[in-house]
């Protein structure tokens, strides 16, 4: 018969909001549902929804917020005898460095280690650190772990991102202060990837092109990027059309009170990012740009929008749902219909199970 892991633990760079923490967050509780001892690992975390027994800091950053040798050095040391007082049988790492510590630990503990793959969209081809077996979010993800990191197609498993109702989760009864009926939001935090700035331009060519004015973007970003947002803002004279909301609002409760969202990123590791998952859950379809495994999800005109990183493009698709609000609820209803059939057939606590199984049982 074969043997089950029972003492998991997960590494990753942070716990900071966004979606890899979500990812981590559910898989953490579903499996402790399972009677499996989690652990988390991670170099930043402000998570209260972790036992603190069951979570350790690792110090790959120094006083300076810098990474450094003596830390990376330092975290392994951490690893390795946190793995073998806590017995830990497998390791599933995710992001970068969190891999390589990862891989590194696991040889010296003689332990196997699996990686969910996050920012492998960049092309950049230089040795993976990725784990003996690896989680790809779709057939994009796959194709490249095959093609660039050259990962054999049996040490990949492709498992797509579900939506988890967190119970601690409830919408709040206060309502977000919609100053037009047409009203959208943007989610994310202000870095390359996330490309912030594609929205800012197709935002100011609505204005200053078209000549729109009676819209509202919601923007939900990190504390730590409001004061440089609020700048960005001002200087492209865009305060008029940009409600910046707390960090501390709900995406549900954000995506309850918009027509539609706005993906501007140029790499997305999850397949579909949980924020196109959240809108379509309240029958809101979502404009994104035509990356990675999102088109697994997003069909084009049949239930969101699909852009280049072209920034008239974006505004053109903006401007056509302000304009077709019907089109823009007929596009929501037919989101949610892929959003039910998506989570019927996503089984990711089952499938992330059978990955370990076949991993700690491989001869």
């Amino acid at each position: 018969m074969d043997k089950e892991p029972n003492n998991i633990l997960f590494v990753v760079d942070n716990l900071l909001p966004g979606g890899t923490t979500k990812h981590i967050l559910n898989l953490h509780s579903e499996l402790s549902k399972k009677n499996k001892n989690i652990y988390i690992a991670a170099f930043n975390s402000n998570s209260i929804l972790i036992d603190k027994n069951k979570l350790i800091q690792i110090p790959l950053f120094n006083s300076n917020g810098k990474k450094s040798l003596l830390g990376f050095l330092w975290s392994i040391i951490i690893l390795v005898k946190f793995i073998k007082n806590q017995k830990i049988e497998i390791i599933h790492s995710h992001k970068r460095y969190s891999d390589l510590l990862s891989r590194i630990a696991s040889r010296i503990t003689f332990i196997p280690h699996l990686s969910t793959c996050h920012g492998i969209f960049n092309k950049q081809s230089f040795l993976s650190p990725f784990g003996d077996f690896t989680i790809a979010t779709g057939s994009s993800s796959s194709k490249i772990l095959q093609n660039v990191f050259h990962k054999k197609r049996d040490k990949i498993e492709i498992i797509k991102n579900i939506l988890f109702d967190d119970e601690n989760i409830i919408i709040s009864k206060r309502k977000l202060k919609l100053t037009s009926s047409n009203n959208f939001c943007w989610i994310g935090y202000s870095s390359p990837d996330k490309n912030l700035e594609l929205l800012f331009q197709s935002l100011n060519y609505l204005v200053e092109n078209f000549k729109i004015s009676n819209f509202t973007c919601y923007l939900k970003v990190l504390y730590t990027d409001i004061e440089f947002v609020q700048k960005q803002i001002a200087k492209l004279k865009l305060i008029k059309y940009i409600n910046l909301v707390n960090d501390d609002t709900f995406s549900l409760e954000l995506f309850n009170s918009v027509s539609f969202g706005i993906l501007t990123s140029k790499s997305e590791g999850g397949s579909p990012p949980y924020v196109i998952l959240e809108a379509a859950k309240f029958k809101k379809p979502y404009i994104s740009t035509n990356i990675n495994d999102i088109p697994e999800f997003i069909v084009h005109n049949k239930n969101g929008l699909l852009t280049s990183l072209n920034h008239i493009e974006l505004a053109e698709n903006i401007k056509l749902l302000l304009d077709n609000t019907n089109l823009s609820k007929k596009l929501g209803i037919e989101a949610f219909k892929t959003f039910t059939k998506h989570q019927k057939n996503n089984l990711m606590i089952e499938e992330t199970l059978k990955v370990y199984n076949r991993i700690i049982n491989a001869k």
